[in-house]
C-alpha cells in the first residue's frame, strides 16, 4: 500500500490525534475508517435509487420529486443535512 501526506491545520491534526488515541487506534486508521464509512455523492444517489425501486416493488409506492424534496427539507431542518 502506498502512503501520502495530508495537510491540515495543526488544531485539526491535534483533535484527530486525541480522537484516535481515545479509540485506541492510529490517526491513519481513524481517517481510513472515516473514509470507508462516509458515502460519496454517487453512492448516496445509488442508495436512493435502490430505495425507490424497493418501495415501488414491495409496496407499490412511486416516489415523486415532491417526496424527495420533502425528505430533503426534513433532513435539513431536523438533522442539519445540507440541502
Amino acid at each position: 500500500m502506498a502512503y501520502t501526506s495530508i495537510r491540515v491545520a495543526t488544531e485539526v491534526r491535534d483533535r484527530l490525534s486525541v480522537i484516535a488515541e481515545q479509540r485506541g487506534t492510529s490517526l491513519g486508521q481513524l481517517l481510513a475508517e472515516l473514509a470507508a464509512a462516509t458515502p460519496t455523492p454517487g453512492e448516496l444517489t445509488e442508495r436512493g435509487r435502490a430505495c425507490q425501486e424497493f418501495l415501488e416493488r414491495e409496496y407499490g409506492h412511486v416516489v415523486t420529486d415532491d417526496d424527495i424534496a420533502a425528505a430533503d427539507e426534513w433532513l435539513h431542518r431536523h438533522l442539519g443535512v445540507p440541502g
